[in-house]
């Protein structure tokens, strides 16, 4: 199957940092769109992105203050780090004071291609793991047929919208069935009762 690609995607990557340079990854979060890579002057932390040979691709600077820089700062900071997508790109280093302190295989857990949708995997993502509407944490809006639970329990897709309609009148149709089925009932009754007394008349004379 072909791989399908989006025109432009933001890869979002939440952290936390901890003083004593330990790093803990939160999520991974791809969506459409275009982000806004700034990188500071003066900076203390390199978020290092690495092609599958270990070559450079991009290299985001920041400043973070934490404990260890500063006695009154907090000793864990969450970072949420945006990017535009890149397939080329396969590692995540992180360097603090030009020290690697962190190093990840983004490229697995962004979309392993494994044909199970897992992990941090969506479709806008992993289409190939992550079909549209599926379990995946992100709401698509695709009218596709299939009613998206991840659109706030489909409220935001169409899809789900129309099932609520084809539901609407399915049980209209049911009920209207039913209506008929207790009008006819009485008619019968009527009818068999009209019966009786016609030959209960008869019988008496």
């Amino acid at each position: 199957m072909a791989k399908i690609t989006f025109a432009g995607r933001v890869c979002e990557f939440m952290y936390m940092l901890h003083y004593n340079d330990t790093v803990d990854l939160e999520n991974i979060y791809e969506y459409p769109g275009i982000a806004s890579e700034i990188s500071h002057d003066k900076f203390n932390y390199n978020f290092v992105f690495l092609n599958g040979d270990k070559s450079i691709n991009k290299n985001i600077t920041r400043t973070l203050v934490l404990k260890g820089d500063y006695e009154l700062a907090p000793e864990s900071l969450p970072i949420l780090l945006k990017t535009n997508c890149n397939f080329d790109r396969k590692y995540l280093q992180i360097y603090h004071l030009n020290e690697l302190i962190y190093e990840e295989n983004i490229r697995d857990l962004i979309c392993n291609e494994n044909k199970i949708c897992e992990g941090f995997e969506n479709y806008f993502g992993c289409p190939n793991d992550c079909s549209s509407g599926s379990k995946d944490n992100v709401c698509d809006r695709i009218e596709e047929g299939i009613c998206d639970l991840d659109c706030y329990n489909g409220i935001n897709d169409n899809d789900c919208l129309n099932d609520t309609k084809e539901n609407k009148i399915d049980e209209n149709s049911k009920n209207d069935k039913i209506g008929k089925k207790i009008v006819y009932s009485f008619i019968f009754i009527f009818l068999v009762m009209i019966i009786i007394l016609i030959i209960v008349f008869k019988n008496k004379k």
